[in-house]
C-alpha cells in the first residue's frame, strides 16, 4: 500500500473516530463521570485538527479559488442538508415557524450542522492568514496566537454570536496545529516503532487531563471556552487521538480490520452522519418507543442507507462526480 493511501487510512480513520464521538456525545457519553467531560474536550478541537491535517494553501492561488471549492464540498451540502433537517424538524417542533425563522437568523445552536459555517470560515481564515505570512512559520504561529486571544474575549465580554461565528478566532488553533503538524506527525506514524506512538499516546493522554482543571466542560457549539486548560486538552486529546488511529491502524487482525474499515467508512463521510444523526435519533425517541441501545442501531442502519443513497444517486450534493 502506497504511503499516500496509508496517510488517507489513518486519518479517516481519526476522523471516523471523531465523529463517532460526536454522535455518542448526542446520546448520552457527555453525561457519563469523567469520560464525558474528557470526551467533551477533545472531540471538536479533534474534529478541527483532523480537518487542518491535509490542507494545503498552496493549492489554491487566490482565496476566490478555495472559496469555489469550498462551495462544492461544503457550503452547498450544508443548504440541502440544513433545508431536509429543517424540514424533518416540522414533525417535531410545535411551532415550527418560529422555530425555522430563529435557526435561520441565529444558526444551528445545539445541531452538529453549526460546525460547517465555522469550519468553512476557519478554512477561510487560516488560509488569510497562510497568505500574509507567506508560508513562514513563526508569523502563522503569531497570528494564530492572537486570533485565539482574541477568540477568548469573545467569549469572555459574551459578544454576539450568530452562526458561532467568534468561534472561528478559536477554532484556528487547533485547525492550524493540526495543519503545521501535519508532515512531521505523518513521518513519525510512518517511521516510528510501534512502542514510541504508544509512548507519544502516553504523554499527550496526560496532556488531555489537564481538562481537570476546568471548572466545567466547554460548549463549542456556544463559544463556551471556560478557561486555558481547553486549549491544552484539546490540542493534547487531539494528538492522543490520532496516536490511537495510527495504532489501530496497524493492527491486520481481520475482527479489527472489519472494525477498523466501519469506522473508516464513516470518517469518509462523516459530513452525512453529521448532519442526520441527531435528527434520527429525536424521530426514533418521539415516534417509536425502543430501549436506547436498539434506538442507536436503527439510526446507524438509517444513516448507512442515507450514506448510499447519496453517494449513489446524489453525489452532487456533495460536490462528488
Amino acid at each position: 500500500m502506497s504511503d499516500t493511501k496509508n496517510r488517507i487510512e489513518w486519518i479517516d480513520f481519526a476522523k471516523g473516530i471523531s465523529i463517532i464521538l460526536v454522535v455518542y456525545g448526542h446520546s448520552g457519553l457527555s453525561g457519563v463521570p469523567f469520560w464525558g467531560n474528557f470526551f467533551s474536550a477533545i472531540r471538536m478541537p479533534f474534529f478541527f485538527f483532523c480537518s487542518g491535517l491535509l490542507f494545503r494553501y498552496t493549492k489554491y492561488p487566490q482565496i476566490t479559488s478555495l472559496i469555489k471549492r469550498r462551495y462544492g464540498t461544503l457550503v452547498r451540502p450544508f443548504f440541502y442538508f440544513s433545508l431536509m433537517v429543517l424540514l424533518l424538524e416540522y414533525f417535531i417542533q410545535k411551532n415550527w415557524m418560529s422555530y425555522a425563522i430563529t435557526t435561520l437568523i441565529h444558526g444551528w445552536g445545539g445541531y452538529a450542522l453549526w460546525f460547517i459555517p465555522v469550519l468553512f470560515g476557519t478554512e477561510l481564515w487560516f488560509y488569510t492568514i497562510c497568505r500574509i505570512s507567506k508560508g513562514n512559520q513563526m508569523a502563522m504561529v503569531s497570528m494564530i496566537v492572537i486570533s485565539t486571544i482574541l477568540g477568548y474575549l469573545t467569549y469572555y465580554y459574551n459578544l454576539p454570536n450568530n452562526y458561532n461565528v467568534c468561534f472561528i478566532l478559536t477554532s484556528v488553533l487547533f485547525y492550524g496545529v493540526g495543519n503545521l503538524v501535519s508532515p512531521h506527525i505523518i513521518n513519525f506514524f510512518k517511521e516510528s516503532a510501534v512502542w514510541k506512538i504508544i509512548l507519544a499516546a502516553c504523554v499527550f493522554f496526560m496532556v488531555t487531563l489537564t481538562f481537570l482543571f476546568n471548572p466545567c466542560k466547554p460548549d463549542f457549539g456556544a463559544n463556551f471556552l471556560v478557561g486555558p486548560a481547553t486549549y491544552s486538552a484539546g490540542i493534547g486529546g487531539a494528538f492522543f487521538m490520532c496516536c490511537l488511529a495510527a495504532l489501530i491502524c496497524k493492527i491486520s487482525v481481520k475482527p479489527v480490520a472489519l472494525i477498523k474499515a466501519a469506522v473508516v467508512f464513516m470518517g469518509k463521510n462523516s459530513y452525512v452522519v453529521l448532519a442526520f444523526h441527531q435528527i434520527i435519533l429525536l424521530l426514533l425517541g418521539k415516534y417509536i418507543n425502543v430501549p436506547g441501545s436498539i434506538e442507536r442501531i436503527i439510526m446507524w442502519v438509517i444513516l448507512v442507507i442515507l450514506i448510499k443513497t447519496i453517494n449513489r444517486y446524489f453525489p452532487y450534493i456533495l460536490g462528488r462526480k
